[in-house]
C-alpha cells in the first residue's frame, strides 16, 4: 500500500514538472513569435528594416547587383561604398547574406587568367534579381546584358541603371532602362576633367537613390514620358537633367539623360 502511495507520488511530481516544462516552453515561443518583424533583421539591414510585408515578399531570396566599372573600382571607392551598402541593406558575402551583390571590374571578370566582361551573364545566370545598377560600364558591358535580354525573352524583369558608362552609346541604351552621363565640354576634354566633374557629383547619394527606387519599382522602369522625371528625382535637386543629344544625328535619345 505504500509502494503504490510512493509510485502515485512519483508520477504526481512528473506530470507537474512536465507540464511546467511544457507551460515554459510555450511561454517561450509565445514570446519570439511577439517579436517584431524588425528586431529579427539584422541591424546592417537599416534601409529594410520598416519596409512593408509586400516589399518585403518580393525582395525574399532576390539581389540587386551593383557593378563597380572605370573611375569607381579603387580601392579606396570600393571600401567605402561597400561598408555604407553593407550598413544599410546587406551585402553578400560568403560569411553573410545581404540583398547587394558587388562585383568589380576587372578583377571580378577574370576568365583563365584574362578579363572576359561576358562572365557577367554566366555570374547572374540563375538568380533572382531586383535589379542591375553598373557605375563606368566598361566597353563591351552591352553585350552580356543583350544575352540576358535574349534569354528573358528581349526584356529583363527588373530595372537595369547605367550610370556613367565608357561603353558604346547606342548599345548602353539598349541595355538599360536609363543611361545617366555627364555633359562634356567639348571632344577635347582631358580626362583629368572629366574626372574632377564626375567626382563633383555625390555618388554615394546616386548609387542610394538607384537602389531604392528599383526596391520600390518591383520591375522595370516604365518607358514612357516621365522617365525624365524619374531620372531627376533619383539624380536629386543638385543637378538639372536633360535629354542626352546626338552630335552627328542631331537626334535626342529618349532613355540617355546628362547633367552639367
Amino acid at each position: 500500500m505504500k509502494r503504490t502511495a510512493l509510485t502515485a507520488s512519483l508520477l504526481t511530481f512528473v506530470t507537474a514538472l512536465t507540464l511546467g516544462a511544457l507551460i515554459f516552453t510555450g511561454c517561450q515561443k509565445k514570446n519570439t513569435q511577439a517579436k517584431a518583424p524588425e528586431e529579427q533583421l539584422p541591424e546592417r539591414a537599416q534601409k529594410l528594416v520598416h519596409i512593408d510585408d509586400e516589399t518585403r515578399s518580393y525582395l525574399s531570396e532576390k539581389h540587386i547587383c551593383v557593378v563597380l566599372g572605370y573611375g569607381y573600382n579603387d580601392a579606396v571607392f570600393i571600401e567605402r561604398i561597400r561598408e555604407l551598402l553593407d550598413r544599410d541593406y546587406g551585402v553578400e558575402s560568403e560569411e553573410a547574406d545581404g540583398l547587394i551583390q558587388i562585383y568589380v571590374y576587372p578583377d571580378d571578370f577574370e576568365v583563365s587568367g584574362r578579363t572576359r566582361i561576358s562572365k557577367l551573364a554566366s555570374i547572374l545566370e540563375g538568380q533572382e534579381l531586383a535589379g542591375i545598377l553598373i557605375l563606368g560600364a566598361p566597353e563591351g558591358m552591352n553585350i552580356p546584358l543583350s544575352k540576358m535580354q535574349d534569354a528573358n525573352g528581349g526584356t529583363l524583369p527588373y530595372p537595369v541603371f547605367t550610370l556613367f558608362p565608357q561603353d558604346e552609346v547606342l548599345a548602353s541604351e539598349a541595355t538599360a532602362d536609363f543611361v545617366l552621363d555627364y555633359a562634356s565640354a567639348g571632344e577635347n576634354t582631358a580626362l583629368q576633367e572629366e574626372v574632377q566633374v564626375t567626382q563633383d557629383f555625390d555618388i554615394e547619394t546616386l548609387v542610394f537613390n538607384s537602389i531604392q527606387e528599383m526596391i520600390s519599382l518591383r520591375g522595370p522602369v516604365p518607358a514612357d514620358s516621365s522617365l525624365l522625371n524619374f531620372v531627376q528625382n533619383i539624380v536629386g535637386n543638385q543637378r538639372t537633367i536633360s535629354h542626352y543629344t546626338d552630335a552627328e544625328s542631331g537626334i535626342q535619345a529618349a532613355n540617355h539623360f546628362i547633367f552639367q
